[in-house]
């Protein structure tokens, strides 16, 4: 990704990608998933910006400043690191990714890039990066994912589907379980 930045910023030397990460209340975890993400960015030359809100943000407030965002030139991609606040129910998270740009949704929440992922369309713009890093594990792993047997255990609509997506894209057989499942 580096070297790609340096061959883009000697055709247009005003280019400096940038990256915001939006995060409602202090949860350990994000925050340290957030730290990970400024990290890479600066290893590979990338603009980071964590804009923060309160935890009791509320959903208008959050997707006012996400627009904001989406129709600034500077900014490249725009994260919204889940989960939002006890104010952001399930409903209220959906209106807030998909009011990020299609061409700034890093994370491929935006339905579009999930509806065009399960579909198996060749137009993705973005793939969520911690299913492509499950299909990166397991191609590393040297077994052919093709004509495979998968089986997920997961409840997690940012992880569940688009794994179980990638997986049928490399034609395994994809069982989907959870909890209840017998």
């Amino acid at each position: 990704v580096a070297q790609k930045i340096k061959v883009f910023q000697a055709q247009y030397l005003q280019f400096q990608p940038q990256l915001v990460v939006m995060q409602a209340g202090e949860h350990p975890d994000s925050t340290t998933y957030i730290c990970m993400k400024a990290k890479a960015a600066e290893e590979v030359s990338i603009k980071f910006n964590h804009i923060t809100f309160p935890e009791a943000a509320m959903a208008e407030e959050i997707i006012q400043v996400v627009k904001k965002l989406s129709d600034d030139d500077a900014v490249s991609g725009v994260l919204v690191q889940l989960p939002l606040g006890p104010n952001v129910n399930a409903d209220n998270t959906c209106t807030v990714t998909e009011a990020v740009s299609l061409k700034k949704d890093v994370d491929g929440f935006h339905a579009y890039n999930i509806s065009h992922l399960s579909s198996c369309a060749a137009s993705l713009l973005f793939i969520p990066c911690t299913p492509a890093a499950v299909i990166c594990l397991l191609e590393s792993t040297g077994i052919s994912i093709t004509g495979a047997n998968a089986v997920m255990l997961s409840r997690s609509n940012i992880i569940r589907n688009p794994v179980a997506a990638l997986l049928r894209s490399h034609n395994a057989t994809v069982t989907q379980c959870h909890s209840h499942t017998k």
